[in-house]
């Protein structure tokens, strides 16, 4: 390898490049509001498995929507107890990236918690980004259609089977109850994104160097 080579990847080493990113658990609180939308909705950002998502309800009409990475595999699961730490009734709602319901549930746990299970015919077997939303009984997701799943009985986990089920989602209906929330997850990680210092280091770098190496070759 020439001088001008070994300076390049070093350069790229150096600006983390080639870095395998440090895999560890992440646990998300809530930054502000999170949105009800899919333009305004939270990316949980990090790298690493995502281990449990903190915030709250802080009205009736509040729900909060997080970007997430599933792993694939029917892995994926979600859950809110009752009382976590103090929204009584939650509720939780997976949608797909162009905003089409997955699956819901609100009484899958004891005590009116709410459970997304894995391995269940619903879970989705493709990784890539999702939707996960939570609110509290009873503010429910709606389309253009209605609503996008079924709101009775309570404990079944729901497919997109409500008169809405076939579009995406537009907005939430209802009212419910407001507290604090812990979500816990398997089979999802973080957002994982470059922070754009690093990115223009690394193109303004990489520019320098080739340049350099072709003025040198010219002068050879």
């Amino acid at each position: 390898m020439t001088f001008w080579k070994m300076k390049i990847v070093f350069a790229l080493f150096a600006a983390g490049a080639f870095t395998p990113s440090v895999m560890a658990a992440v646990i998300w609180s809530e930054q502000g509001d999170a949105g009800q939308t899919r333009l305004s909705a939270q990316s949980v950002l990090g790298a690493g498995s995502l281990i449990e998502i903190t915030g709250s309800i802080g009205s009736s009409s509040d729900v909060d929507m997080y970007w997430i990475q599933l792993t694939g595999g029917g892995t994926f699961s979600a859950s809110a107890p009752s009382l976590s730490p103090s929204l009584r009734d939650p509720q939780l709602f997976l949608f797909d990236f162009s905003g089409f319901g997955i699956y819901a549930n609100d009484d899958g746990l004891p005590a009116l918690g709410a459970f997304l299970p894995a391995a269940h015919p619903l879970t989705p077997t493709s990784g890539g980004l999702y939707l996960l939303a939570i609110s509290g009984y009873n503010t429910d997701p709606i389309s253009v259609g209605g609503l996008i799943f079924p709101s009775s009985p309570f404990a079944p986990v729901y497919g997109p089977s409500g008169s809405g089920g076939g579009s995406p989602l537009s907005g939430w209906t209802g009212g419910g109850d407001t507290g604090s929330y812990t979500v816990s997850f398997t089979g999802a990680q973080a957002v994982e994104t470059p922070e754009p210092s690093t990115t223009l280091f690394i193109s303004i770098g990489l520019a320098v160097l080739v340049l350099s190496y072709r003025r040198r070759l010219s002068l050879s």
